[in-house]
């Protein structure tokens, strides 16, 4: 090749390197460390129009023998290749000339090029394309995070394709108590392809009352609730229970309120008591039960437990244990004057006189009759 027709410049060399072109031969470039070790000559050789030919005919005939190759690329992007092959075959790379021979191998290489390939995996899985996005993806979002050195792969035997996803924002739901999803997207393009490699985590157990009614919540927000209506007081006015049990196994202490009566209740009134039992799990969700105790009021109920001898409500913070009675302390007595008014005239404890009697330490209370 004469001398000055074709010159090779190196970018981009590290600090105190520097390069010079032979005088003889414009394609020998030497690299000069700071380092005499470090240093390295390089010769370049343009490639002939029947050389780069042959080499580009080569590649693709390769890629069309390949075993795999009609089950990696599309029938159409496979047809135009084996064209272009075809037509390569009837050139003589020794007597055509260079711009035939050129023009040859810009087919065969755009042919490959081309090639649509439709074997796209990640993962271990294969991903299908998706015609209303125009983008390839998983049916099924993976349920664990990949390595960050995994590629989405496709091609043929000879000519294997390699992607790099690249990680999206992930999002966190609340989908149900003591549950949580992350949902993250991999995306990354390719020849004009698009890539989505759905990923979705899923951490902790469902958590339920022990009989399995589920709590409520959003999946926006972080507090799930439930309402546990079926508990009892007992005659003393005292709830059935004083914590809650889940389907985890672990229990929560319930705070009641005072007792109150309802006159209104369908069979008559009802003494009724309030109680919240609150729990804050690790992932941060706010776990709360909403619990109802009641009993029937009943006015031939006889007591003798300490409740309050004018509306025997209960103190949810005693000084006694509940169902210790004191004899010595609290009368034997009935369910307090609360009975439904009798027509025409005003509540018995709206018009009721207190007495009192007193018999070593017992205290009596009777309502004018």
């Amino acid at each position: 090749m004469p001398a000055g027709t074709t010159a090779v410049t190196l970018a981009g060399l590290p600090d105190g390197w520097t390069q010079s072109v032979s005088k003889d031969d414009p394609l020998t470039v030497t690299l000069d460390a700071p380092d005499p070790a470090q240093s390295r000559t390089y010769t370049f050789r343009a490639v002939s129009a029947a050389d780069r030919f042959e080499e580009s005919l080569k590649k693709a005939e390769t890629i069309r023998a390949d075993k795999d190759a009609t089950d990696a690329y599309d029938k159409a992007s496979l047809d135009a290749l084996g064209k272009a092959i075809g037509d390569a075959r009837k050139l003589d790379a020794g007597t055509a000339g260079d711009t035939t021979l050129a023009k040859a191998a810009d087919g065969l290489d755009q042919a490959v090029a081309g090639l649509r390939v439709v074997n796209w995996t990640f993962h271990g899985q294969t991903l299908a394309y998706d015609d209303k996005s125009n983008t390839w993806t998983l049916a099924t979002p993976l349920d664990q995070t990949p390595g960050t050195d995994e590629k989405i792969t496709g091609g043929s035997t000879s000519n294997r394709i390699e992607v790099p996803p690249t990680v999206a924002s992930s999002t966190l739901r609340n989908t149900l108590a003591g549950v949580t999803e992350t949902d993250q997207d991999l995306t990354a393009s390719h020849g004009g392809e698009s890539f989505r490699i759905p990923i979705r985590i899923v951490q902790g157990t469902e958590i339920t009352l022990k009989d399995g009614t589920r709590f409520t919540g959003s999946e926006n927000g972080s507090k799930w609730t439930v309402t546990d209506t079926g508990h009892r007081l007992d005659r003393d006015n005292w709830p059935d229970t004083d914590k809650v049990e889940l389907s985890d196994g672990s229990t929560i202490p319930v705070t009641w309120g005072k007792t109150t009566l309802d006159p209104s209740g369908a069979a008559g009134p009802v003494w009724t008591m309030s109680g919240t039992a609150t729990r804050t799990l690790d992932n941060g969700q706010t776990l709360t039960v909403e619990l109802t105790a009641s009993r029937a009021w009943n006015a031939k109920l006889s007591i003798g437990d300490g409740a309050s001898d004018r509306r025997r409500e209960h103190d949810p913070h005693p000084r006694h244990r509940p169902g210790g009675r004191d004899r010595r302390r609290h009368p034997v007595g009935r369910d307090p004057a609360h009975a439904p008014p009798r027509r025409g005239r005003r509540p018995v404890h709206a018009r009721r006189d207190r007495r009192r009697r007193r018999d070593g330490h017992v205290e009596t209370h009777r309502a004018r009759r």
